[in-house]
C-alpha cells in the first residue's frame, strides 16, 4: 500500500524522486527476498528520512530543491550515491540497476503525494528507455495531459470493479397517442468515480471501448435493467411499455450474447416484447454477418431492435438496409433547432421517407423544446425523446407508470 509522503518542513520548493529497481525480479530470483529488501533499506537510508515505499520495486523520496538549481547535477549526484549500494553476483561487486525520475515542484499547491502520479507516468512514458537511467521533469504540469488518460482508465476499471455503474431513464413519447397511459423509455448508463462525482457517457464510454470493456458494461446494464423491470412490470398480459437498452457493436458480435440475455430473461421473467435493444456505434461492427445472426436469434426470442444515431456517420444507409431493425432513431444533430432550419426539415423529411419505405418506425432524438416537438409531430415521426419530454432521472427514482 502506498504510504503518505511528506515534504521537508519549511521548504516551499522541493524535488520529488521516484526510484525504480529496473532488475527487481532478477534480484529476487538470484539474491532472495531478504537480501533484496536489505539492499532496498540501504538505499532508503541514503535517501534520508523523507522516503516511502510505493511498490515492491519502487520508492519515492523528497529532497530540498531551489528554483534555478541544476536538476541534472542533482540527479547525477543522487545516482552516484544510490549506485554505491552494491550487489554481489558471481564474486563480482555490481551496482544495482535503477531508473531515477526527478520532478521539480515549484508550485506551493503541489504536495509530494500529488506528484507521485506524475512521476509514475514519467516512468511509464519517458523513463524506461533502454539506455536511460535518469529522467528529469523540470515542470511537473507538462505530464498532466499524459496522466489524465491513465486516470480515466483507472477510474473506469475501478468503477467497474466496485460496481459503480448508475442507470438513468429518459422517456420516449409516442406522438400518435399523447395523453395516453402508454410509457416507453431508454435506459442510460452513468458512472460514479471514487469521490462520488457523476460521469456522463462521453466521459468514460470511449475509454471503456478502448479497453474492451463494453461487452461487460452492456451485460451489467441488461442484468440491472431486467432486475428493475421485474419489480415494475405492468399488470395484465400485454405490456403497455417498452424499454430501450443500448448494445454496443462489440457486444453484437459475441455469439454467446443471446444465451446470456435469455438466461436473464428467464431469471427475471421479462417479456421480450417489453425490450428494444438500441444498436450504438454500428460503424465499429467488424463482422456484419455474425452481428446479423446474433440479432436474428434475439428477434426469434421476441426482442426488437432500434438503429441509433441514423443520419450520422456511425449509422449509414447500408446499415439501415442490412440490419434487421424495427425502429430508427434520427441523429439529434438533425433535430436540434429543427424549427429554425428549413434545410434540416427537408433532410429529416427525406430520412423519414426512406424509413417508411423500409417499414421502420421513427424516433426523433434531442427534442429540446415545444417548437421542435411540434415540427417532428408535423413530420409524422412516431416517437420523440429529449428534454422537452423528460430529462433523464435515476432509474431508482422513476415513479411507476
Amino acid at each position: 500500500m502506498q504510504e503518505k509522503l511528506r515534504s521537508p518542513a519549511n521548504r516551499q520548493s522541493f524535488a520529488l524522486g521516484v526510484l525504480t529497481l529496473s532488475d527487481y525480479h532478477a534480484m529476487l530470483a538470484i539474491d532472495g527476498r531478504a537480501r533484496t529488501q536489505a539492499q532496498i533499506r540501504l538505499i532508503c537510508d541514503l535517501l534520508e528520512q523523507h522516503s516511502c515505499h510505493i511498490a515492491d520495486d519502487s520508492l519515492a523520496f523528497v529532497l530540498p530543491y531551489r528554483t534555478g538549481q541544476d536538476l541534472q547535477i542533482l540527479g547525477n549526484a543522487l545516482l552516484a550515491r544510490i549506485t554505491s549500494v552494491r550487489q554481489i553476483r558471481s564474486s563480482e561487486s555490481l551496482p544495482i540497476p535503477v531508473h531515477l525520475i526527478l520532478l521539480a515542484a515549484h508550485s506551493p499547491g503541489h504536495s509530494p503525494d500529488s506528484l507521485i502520479d506524475r512521476a509514475l507516468v514519467a516512468s511509464q512514458r519517458a523513463g524506461q528507455a533502454a539506455h536511460s537511467r535518469l529522467t528529469l521533469i523540470n515542470d511537473a504540469e507538462q505530464l498532466d495531459e499524459k496522466i489524465e488518460p491513465l486516470r480515466r482508465e483507472d477510474r473506469v476499471c475501478g468503477a467497474l470493479e466496485a460496481d459503480r455503474l448508475v442507470l438513468h431513464s429518459q422517456r420516449i413519447l409516442p406522438l400518435d397517442s399523447i395523453g395516453s397511459d402508454s410509457y416507453h423509455h431508454e435506459i442510460l448508463v452513468r458512472l460514479t468515480d471514487h469521490d462520488g462525482a457523476l460521469w456522463m457517457p462521453d466521459s468514460f464510454l470511449p475509454e471503456a471501448e478502448r479497453l474492451g470493456l463494453m461487452p461487460e458494461i452492456d451485460r451489467r446494464v441488461v442484468d440491472r435493467a431486467y432486475a428493475w423491470l421485474a419489480h415494475h412490470r405492468p399488470g395484465g398480459d400485454t405490456p403497455y411499455r417498452w424499454t430501450a437498452i443500448n448494445l454496443s457493436a462489440h457486444s453484437l458480435t459475441e455469439t454467446d450474447l443471446p444465451a446470456f440475455i435469455d438466461a436473464r430473461q428467464r431469471e427475471h421473467r421479462i417479456n421480450p416484447a417489453e425490450i428494444c435493444f438500441e444498436l450504438t456505434e454500428t460503424s465499429r461492427i467488424r463482422d456484419l454477418p455474425r452481428a446479423i445472426a446474433v440479432m436474428q436469434q434475439l428477434r426469434e426470442y421476441g426482442y426488437r431492435f432500434a438503429l441509433d444515431d441514423y443520419g450520422s456517420g456511425s449509422a449509414t444507409l447500408s446499415y439501415l438496409r442490412d440490419l434487421p431493425v424495427d425502429l430508427v432513431k434520427i441523429d439529434g444533430s438533425f433535430i436540434i433547432g429543427l424549427d429554425q432550419s428549413p434545410l434540416n426539415r427537408d433532410l429529416v423529411r427525406e430520412l423519414c421517407r426512406t424509413c417508411r419505405r423500409l417499414g421502420k418506425q421513427i424516433v426523433a432524438e434531442k427534442v429540446e423544446n415545444m417548437q421542435v416537438l411540434d415540427c417532428v409531430t408535423g413530420l409524422g415521426i412516431d416517437y420523440a425523446q429529449g428534454y422537452a419530454i423528460e430529462k433523464p432521472v435515476p432509474l431508482n427514482q422513476l415513479e411507476p407508470h
